[in-house]
């Protein structure tokens, strides 16, 4: 059965309060009504001593990167991420090459990013996290969701046991694997190197499954170039 245990900003350090600034607050009617992002995130409880993490994992480490998956998510919905991409080829003994370079971010400071209560739940921490975007951050979500930006999912995953680079590489892998499946649609040969933008187009789904952290994503991906392999 599910324990669910709400957890008192008191019993949970300045390193949570910082991270979290739990408690409503009042907000003002225009932000109230104003387009907002808001959902439910999670962190594991639980250290991994191979990755490094302290045992047990305290409360406000566990708090931290909650906040920072927040914004690092809210942060993709509006900026994204620069890509580049090199598929890997036998044929001519290349190896794959993938970088994925976020183009803003939020603070974890700001204002703007706020999240209520916290609480823990079969060995996890949750709380709903909101961020008030401003006009220009606005126009940016705007512009993803218009021609030429395409929509595609993916799915991805990465080793448990690694923590949370583990997660990390599961949301690299996310969306390399949308990329892969918008490409099958756009050139019919293996491309030799393909650079882009893209964002999330909704809140990645994160799990665990069989000892990997499983993030399921998707986006909206505008590609910026694309170069073929000469033919002779």
């Amino acid at each position: 059965m599910s324990q669910v245990r709400p957890v008192p900003s008191a019993l949970l350090g300045l390193g949570l309060c910082l991270a979290l600034a739990l408690g409503p607050g009042p907000a003002p009617a225009a932000a109230q009504e104003a387009y907002r992002f808001r959902a439910e995130f999670w962190t594991a409880l639980e250290g991994i001593p191979q990755s490094g993490d302290p045992w047990p994992l305290p409360l406000a480490v566990a708090a931290e990167r909650l906040a920072d998956e927040a914004a690092y998510v809210f942060s993709g919905e509006i900026w994204g991420f620069q890509f580049e991409w090199t598929p890997s080829d036998k044929a001519r003994n290349l190896g794959e090459v993938f970088r994925l370079e976020a183009l803003g971010s939020i603070a974890r400071a700001d204002p703007r990013l706020h999240a209520g209560p916290a609480r823990v739940e079969d060995g996890r921490l949750l709380a709903y996290v909101e961020y008030r975007p401003n006009a220009a951050e606005l126009s940016l979500v705007e512009a993803a969701g218009k021609s030429p930006w395409k929509s595609v999912q993916g799915s991805g995953q990465g080793q448990f046991l690694k923590g949370e680079a583990g997660r990390k590489d599961a949301f690299e892998a996310a969306a390399k694997a949308a990329l892969r499946e918008l490409l099958r649609g756009l050139e019919p040969n293996k491309p030799r190197r393909v650079r882009g933008r893209l964002v999330f187009a909704s809140v990645p789904r994160v799990g665990m499954v069989d000892g990997q952290w499983l993030v399921q994503a998707r986006y909206r991906v505008e590609v910026q170039q694309l170069e073929s392999y000469e033919v002779f």
